[in-house]
């Protein structure tokens, strides 16, 4: 008989006393209930602390805390839950949000079907900061679509990761133990802890997405997804604005990302260290054409698209207007 695999959420937690009871009440409610909660406090000023130790009291599974000295960031600090985990199957868990009952029960049910299958993300439910549900997705219809695609086709999701074709929200998802060599440490960059699991793993391995919704993500003031306030033109404007800084940004990503695959010593990953190493190639020249006059720049995006670079390494007429629009602005 197959040994039982365990699960570990892990959770970093900052300041987060408003929303946090409830989070934990719904992994009481579970109808499978995870073997271990692993919390790493990035030194709260709160009653986050206190709300940990006595939940922890009564908890119907293991609860370890462990906390920081200093405040170390976000990605440090879920770094810092993930070295203390000892689940075969580790969950994500963000400190605001709501767990639908049958979210572990599901996920471990894929991965126990499916041994191929290295991570699992899903949908979710938008809602207000009471919970109520808002009626709104995570992802569009057509987002979906090419999720449903993942486990079938190899090296799609680690591609539209890397082309920012879809964004994995890391609270929704879940990966097997024997990445963590790959995924830590961690490095602090603007991909975060959740970005740069889903980009290593399905660089090397099998992605599966689940369309149906398990979780609750809480709209307030401090965490909005998919805002749309402004118009697309303002919107525009201040992507431009910022163009420049977040190529240069999403490049040192990338360059970590290849400097990962290369140093250990992973089969299956040629494909991924070839795509890597093209959008790079293309970062660069996009980087340095702010040092050319505006012809210059205009003509070489114009060559990206009607290459169908824009099509296979960024997101499509998107991107191009964006990068258009700030070469010819700055």
């Amino acid at each position: 008989m197959a040994k039982k695999k365990h699960s570990s959420i892990v959770m970093a937690t900052y300041n987060g006393e408003k929303y946090l009871s409830e989070q934990l009440e719904s992994f009481c409610k579970q109808t499978v209930l995870p073997d271990e909660l692993v919390v790493s406090d990035d030194n709260s000023k709160d009653a986050t602390k206190e709300i940990i130790l006595n939940f922890a009291k009564t908890a119907p599974f293991k609860v370890l805390f462990v906390e920081n000295n200093h405040n170390s960031g976000v990605v440090k600090n879920f770094e810092n839950a993930l070295k203390h985990a000892k689940g075969d199957i580790i969950f994500f868990s963000d400190q605001d949000d709501y767990w639908l009952s049958n979210k572990i029960e599901k996920y471990m049910s894929v991965f126990e079907d499916n041994k191929e299958i290295a991570y699992i993300f899903s949908d979710l439910k938008v809602a207000d900061e009471n919970l109520n549900d808002l009626g709104k997705s995570l992802y569009s219809p057509k987002t979906a679509e090419l999720a449903h695609n993942y486990e079938k086709t190899p090296l799609a999701a680690f591609k539209d990761i890397i082309s920012v074709k879809v964004f994995v929200n890391g609270a929704t998802s879940a990966f097997r133990r024997e990445f963590l060599s790959l995924i830590c440490p961690v490095p602090v960059t603007t991909m975060l802890h959740d970005g740069w699991t889903a980009a290593l793993i399905s660089a090397v391995a099998k992605v599966k997405f689940l369309s149906e919704k398990y979780s609750l993500y809480r709209q307030h003031r401090n965490n909005v997804v998919g805002y749309r306030g402004y118009s697309f033109l303002l919107r525009l404007k201040n992507a431009a604005k910022e163009n420049k800084q977040r190529k240069i940004d999403e490049l040192n990503c990338l360059r970590l990302l290849l400097k990962r695959l290369n140093d250990l010593n992973i089969t299956h990953k040629q494909e991924s260290t070839s795509f890597l190493m093209n959008k790079i190639e293309i970062l660069e020249r996009h980087i340095k054409l702010y040092e050319t006059n505006k012809a210059s720049r205009a003509f070489s995006l114009i060559y990206d698209l009607t290459a169908g670079n824009y099509n296979v390494y960024f997101q499509k007429m998107k991107s191009f207007c964006t990068d258009l629009a700030a070469m010819l602005t700055n």
